[in-house]
């Protein structure tokens, strides 16, 4: 069966995650049976409870949600996470606040109805957490400037987190219990989920950004001169580019259009 990190990991230009989750809710887009709005444009934050097994320090998590009642995702996600101590089954104590995430997201393929899940992954700065006890974890997509979308957290069935979710009403509003044997699907991790930086070649000193761009305008100065020069001789000589410089964004699928309630912010 594909895990929730597994399928996030896959995901990644390369995973450093190699020796697995530190904590996982085990939710698979395939066993994801709705979604909860966790969204300030919807009015809604939601959070699950989880606990780890020792002390340890965070630093990679994996998610998954969707969008809905527009066309497509906002081109950038919005989103932070936050951490909070147990108090009395609720989440309490803020443990870490509003941390951005500089996140990945690709289609996995599987709907709920109209709406398609999206896997994401992000690093974590080092978020040093108990063991032990019982943890809670929030995260938001602020989709404000999007007119047309909400973002829902994927939700289903889970053997591992403690049972119940909360919810509260934004900005300030107090958290309630959801009472469900289910959770929101995520994964954290003790590494960073990130590629990362390429080694340089033996013998070869990497440029700083400022030096490789004015090397790049002197190679452009010397194409345009060796190319009018061959036009005065009437000779052009074959030139070919060492290499080129280009990022490869996630595509975006669209999104589909369809009514949501407004009661706990769940996608039905």
């Amino acid at each position: 069966m594909r895990t929730l990190a597994m399928a996030a990991t896959a995901a990644l230009v390369a995973a450093t995650a190699a020796a697995g989750p530190v904590f996982d809710s085990g939710i698979t887009p395939e066993e994801v049976d709705t979604g909860f709005a966790s969204d300030p444009d919807e009015g809604k934050q939601q959070a699950s409870p989880f606990v780890l097994a020792d002390p340890v320090v965070l630093r990679g998590v994996a998610w998954s949600g969707l969008y809905s009642t527009g066309a497509s995702p906002q081109e950038v996600d919005r989103f932070t996470l936050s951490l909070y101590a147990d108090d009395a089954g609720l989440p309490g104590a803020v443990l870490a606040a509003d941390v951005t995430l500089a996140s990945t997201r690709a289609a996995s393929g599987e709907t709920i109805d109209v709406s398609d899940i999206y896997e994401y992954a992000a690093d974590l700065p080092d978020l040093a957490m108990p063991g032990g006890e019982t943890l809670w974890i929030s995260i938001v997509n602020d989709t404000t400037e999007d007119a047309n979308d909400d973002w829902f957290w994927s939700f289903g069935p889970s053997e591992t987190t403690p049972p119940g979710t909360a919810f509260r009403e934004l900005p300030a509003g107090p958290w309630l219990l959801a009472t469900t044997a289910k959770s929101h699907a995520f994964a954290l991790f003790a590494e960073t989920l990130s590629a990362p930086e390429p080694e340089p070649e033996a013998g070869r000193v990497p440029l700083p950004p400022a030096a490789a761009l004015l090397g790049l305008a002197l190679a452009g100065l010397g194409l345009a001169r060796r190319r009018r020069q061959g036009a005065e001789s009437g000779a052009w000589a074959e030139l070919r580019p060492a290499g080129r410089i280009g990022r490869f964004p996630i595509r975006a699928c669209p999104g589909i259009r369809r009514a949501l309630p407004r009661s706990a912010g769940r996608l039905v």
